[in-house]
């Protein structure tokens, strides 16, 4: 993983546990995966997942692998978690903005892309690492109401994420 100052450059490669042990900031992305209908892809996470299991997130999130861009990161977290191949990341990602979430697991600047699935895609999100239980497409409505109903049970980085979009007021 990658130790990271405030602005998000890269100062050394440290193991996974000894970053959230130090509670150091590093580098990580999170996707807003859309459907053709413009819906919103929302998962529940698996019992088994370390840090906030079993709760909701609408971001596929994950940390950079020391050297990695931050498009092939979530290009490769797209494929481990949903199933979904990017090609051409630089092109089939678009960038949103950068956010420092602080949780008291997390410490993180999370740089937000989205993804545009094709039908084909969307048809193809599977399961395959185990990460996440069930998840679908959702309206930005749906998931609006389910935030307000289920906030608590939203994965809190990500809820830091959804905020900082609310409060950019960036369309989606």
């Amino acid at each position: 993983v990658e130790w990271c100052d405030e602005a998000g450059e890269v100062l050394c490669a440290v193991p996974r546990r000894e970053v959230h042990r130090l509670d150091l900031l590093h580098r990580g992305i999170g996707v807003v995966v859309r459907d053709a209908s413009g819906g919103v892809y929302v998962h529940r996470r698996a019992a088994s997942k370390r840090m906030y299991p079993s709760m909701l997130d609408m971001f596929v999130g994950g940390l950079s692998r020391p050297g990695e861009e931050l498009a092939e990161t979530a290009a490769r977290e797209l494929l481990e978690e949903l199933n979904i191949a990017v090609a051409r990341p630089a092109e089939d990602l678009s960038p949103l903005f950068r956010v420092t979430i602080s949780t008291p697991l997390n410490k993180c600047v999370v740089s937000v892309f989205q993804m545009a699935c094709t039908q084909e895609q969307a048809r193809g999100v599977r399961f395959s690492d185990g990460e996440i239980q069930w998840g679908r497409f959702m309206s930005v409505g749906e998931l609006e109401e389910l935030v307000q109903r289920e906030r608590e049970g939203f994965v809190p980085d990500g809820m830091q994420v959804w905020d900082a979009l609310q409060d950019q007021g960036i369309e989606w």
